[in-house]
């Protein structure tokens, strides 16, 4: 994502989600194949095994490069870059790297890049300032309840069905609208208010199947499966947090994240498995989060059309101007009702 343009880096965060869609439907063939769990469990180990050709095929972050004090590579990586894309060669080696130099240096105090300083420094500046802060909290809870609701549905899915081969290979199949549709609505209408509909709708939608009679088998299933695509599509914009941290904390913000999203889907098995009395009190409850996790997301700005940030200053500032901008226009909004109110009595008293 910090290759990409902004127009494109939607698409790009959220299209690898359909490749996690199309392993999915794979499944149900793993389980149908292998009955033993001890062979599941190594066909999935195995399958996992070529993406260790990632590290030779990916390059590395260029910001990440330049602000540990390796701009040579960052030079050679960003103009092998254009050269691939047959894109107008970069300014001169020397300009490129003030530029580097000037919005990627090494903040003060952050320690040797390895060492425990560093390391400490890392985590606690995710909650050093206000507004990274901010983030930080919504950003884990987001990743835990979107982690809880994505498990919750797609283990709670096939217990509606006779045939769970074929309802997890169908909950896969679904994922793909999911994600593709979200791409053109995070791109012209935002990540937040995209993220808080499909969340809204995913918590609403599973919710109600605690409620269809049991003999109403089909549209409890086809509830759950569009219960399914929203909370698919809701949960593809946690990977888009990147663009919320800059870039000396983006690797340990998102992975931070990512744990306490582990948090949640180790919850959600036991969750949809527990008796509570009530036979849909589990679908219940996953929709109700699914819904506090879209009130949640309020608290993240909106981050279409903006530069990803080198500098956690530049956030905070940001974070100001908005609420100066905000207090400023209500303010005003005040001040017209005002002077209107102060009008139309002045009217009436002429009267």
């Amino acid at each position: 994502m910090e290759y990409s343009d902004t127009k494109w880096r939607a698409a790009f965060g959220i299209l690898t989600e359909v490749a996690f869609a199309l392993f999915y439907m794979l499944l149900p063939l793993y389980a149908y194949l292998m009955r033993d769990w001890r062979h599941l469990q190594l066909a999935f180990a195995l399958s996992t095994l070529p993406l260790l050709l990632y590290y030779f095929l990916l390059p590395e972050s260029s910001r990440w490069l330049a602000q540990h004090g390796r701009g040579e590579e960052a030079l050679d990586i960003l103009q092998s870059i254009a050269v691939r894309n047959r894109m107008p060669a970069p300014p001169s080696r020397g300009e490129l790297k003030r530029t580097l130099d000037e919005s990627c240096h090494p903040p003060e105090g952050y320690g040797t890049p390895g060492g425990v300083r560093h390391f400490l420094f890392s985590y606690a500046a995710l909650v050093a300032t206000p507004e990274l802060r901010r983030r930080s909290f919504a950003l884990w809870f987001l990743f835990a309840g979107g982690a809880f609701c994505y498990y919750g549905v797609s283990l709670g899915s096939p217990s509606l069905s006779s045939d769970p081969f074929l309802i997890v290979f169908i909950g896969g199949l679904v994922e793909i609208p999911g994600y593709l549709g979200t791409i053109p609505l995070a791109s012209k209408w935002g990540r937040k208010p995209t993220m808080m509909l499909t969340l809204l709708v995913t918590g609403v939608m599973y919710s109600a199947v605690a409620f269809v009679p049991l003999e109403l088998s089909g549209l409890r299933v086809t509830m759950a499966m569009v219960a399914k695509l929203f909370v698919s599509a809701g949960t593809s914009f946690l990977f888009l947090a990147a663009e919320l941290y800059p870039t000396k904390n983006r690797t340990t913000g998102l992975g931070l994240s990512v744990l306490f999203g582990r948090f949640g889907s180790i919850a959600a098995p036991y969750v949809v498995r527990a008796k509570f009395g009530y036979e849909g009190a589990s679908i219940v409850i996953v929709g109700l989060v699914a819904m506090v996790a879209a009130l949640i997301a309020l608290f993240l700005p909106e981050t279409k059309d903006e530069e990803m940030f080198e500098k956690v200053a530049a956030i905070e500032g940001l974070a100001v101007a908005r609420r100066l901008s905000s207090a400023a226009e209500g303010g005003t909004h005040a001040l017209n009702a005002l002077q209107n109110s102060n009008s139309k009595e002045g009217e009436v008293g002429r009267n």
